[in-house]
């Protein structure tokens, strides 16, 4: 794993029940190590998403917000953080039980200027998603959820060609 994208993942660790401001601790449970864990969590104060007090105490001052990148946003470091989403998922489908996961897909034949309706509905349930959530007892686990609306064809500017 290369580290990229972790500090997602530390922000979400910050509020289970059972986290540790501990850079070993953050490693052993996220899968990487001290120092990515600490400069995750260096780059969630830089950015605003934490604050930690004198005494070591992280809090998350996002109220439950998310952040969200303009649709056309396609910076090498998003495509890396899509990269290892997927590769997250591919490692859980061989190694988490489906009682702790869920993994979905369907096919469905779509027209291409329907793309920004259905961008604003994956949104909006993402966001109506993790509000419910969130909602739910002190959390216990950090979990991450990918939603991929891609082409299965090439696709044409020109109709069927």
């Amino acid at each position: 794993m290369n580290g990229k994208g972790n500090y997602r993942a530390g922000y979400g660790r910050i509020n289970s029940k059972s986290f540790q401001n501990n850079n070993k601790w953050i490693a052993r449970r996220l899968e990487i190590t001290p120092l990515q864990a600490e400069q995750a969590i260096h780059r969630l104060i830089r950015i605003g998403i934490l604050e930690e007090s004198e005494d070591g105490v992280l809090t998350d001052v996002t109220e439950g917000n998310t952040s969200h990148l303009p649709n056309n946003f396609t910076s090498e470091q998003l495509r890396d953080f899509q990269i290892h989403t997927l590769e997250k998922a591919i490692k859980s489908l061989q190694t988490v039980p489906v009682y702790q996961r869920d993994n979905t897909s369907m096919t469905m034949a779509i027209n291409k200027n329907a793309i920004p309706f259905a961008k604003q509905e994956i949104t909006k349930f993402r966001r109506k998603l993790t509000k419910q959530l969130e909602a739910f007892d002190k959390p216990d686990e950090v979990y991450q959820l990918a939603i991929s609306l891609t082409p299965l064809t090439v696709i044409s500017n020109h109709g069927d060609q």
